[in-house]
């Protein structure tokens, strides 16, 4: 039934609505409705937040997905997940809490790739073993 991978979508999602209502709400506010522009940092700081979001969670699921599918244990399953989540939000703090705050931006992509990357590991192996 796929319900850690579920589980853990879910909580992505609404991060990602989150991330798109205040990239939305920021873009109203500053008049641009595309591209960003350097006088409005406050924009920048959201777009690239739900961007950055956007261009590794939907791979990071598929990974999960696959991983649940293919049996990896439980317990594991939990701990990429949670670390995905967590790494997302400490990355999204970095960004919000400016240039001073870059080793959190830091922190949460070591975290998200190290998640991908053992994640891409295990199914590689998997893949062998299925061909």
């Amino acid at each position: 039934m796929y319900s850690i991978t579920i589980f853990y979508t879910s909580i992505l999602v609404i991060i990602f609505l989150i991330l798109s209502v205040l990239a939305i709400t920021a873009r109203v506010k500053s008049g641009i409705s595309l591209g960003l522009s350097s006088d409005h940092d406050d924009l920048t700081k959201k777009v690239r937040a739900h961007g950055n979001f956007t261009e590794y969670i939907p791979l990071a699921i598929i990974m999960l997905l696959l991983a649940e599918s293919a049996k990896l244990p439980g317990i594991a399953l939990h701990i990429y997940g949670i670390a995905l989540v967590l790494g997302r939000l400490v990355h999204v703090f970095g960004i919000y809490s400016g240039k001073t705050k870059i080793p959190y931006r830091v922190i949460g992509m070591s975290i998200t790739l190290t998640v991908m990357s053992v994640l891409g590991i295990w199914l590689f192996f998997v893949g062998i073993t299925l061909l």
